[in-house]
């Protein structure tokens, strides 16, 4: 449906969507199911439609969109298979390029997607089989973590520590001499 839109949108109007479009306006209209529209949506529903589709492709795609959802949203499993078998036989023959593609695919997953309303709603319980999540984790064992790296201008904050000749005993006196400047 927002393909079907987008594409109508850029043909008409050369560019796509903008806040003050019909099109665009009523986007997440669509989105509810027409039997949640309040007189004041379906107007402007309608009103939206007239000016931004011209040849009702964005029409004919929603009322596609709607059976959809009428399909998963009826409480009852066999008319909600009755209608997704009907979108199944005539989705894949609309004129609407992107609706056709739609029937296409569920062609192809046909019985995956019937399959839904057969199965009492969808399931989780062959991934469940695998993997039992109640189960305690394994041990892990832990990974060194990296040293923190030096950043690249850490040398040139230091302050410079004097170097201790080796083999020579220094005395504190020597050292506080060496970093001050003052000799014996």
């Amino acid at each position: 449906m927002d393909e079907v839109r987008r594409r109508v949108q850029q043909d008409t109007l050369g560019h796509r969507g903008h806040k003050n479009d019909p099109l665009y306006r009523v986007r997440n209209i669509w989105r509810a199911g027409a039997d949640h529209l309040t007189d004041r949506q379906w107007d402007r529903l309608i009103d939206c439609l007239g000016r931004g589709d011209p040849d009702d492709e964005v029409l004919i795609a929603w009322q596609c969109y709607q059976q959809v959802r009428s399909a998963y949203s009826t409480g009852d499993l066999a008319a909600g298979k009755k209608i997704a078998e009907k979108i199944v036989a005539t989705f894949a023959t609309c004129p609407i390029a992107e609706v056709a593609r739609l029937g296409r695919t569920l062609r192809q997953w046909k019985h995956t997607y019937l399959g839904h309303f057969t199965t009492e709603r969808p399931s989780n319980g062959g991934t469940e089989a695998i993997c039992d999540h109640r189960a305690a984790p394994a041990h892990r064992p832990r990974l060194p973590q990296p040293r923190q790296l030096q950043a690249p201008d850490a040398a040139g904050r230091r302050r410079a520590r004097p170097t201790t000749p080796t083999g020579s005993p220094m005395s504190r006196h020597t050292v506080e001499s060496a970093l001050y400047g003052h000799s014996c």
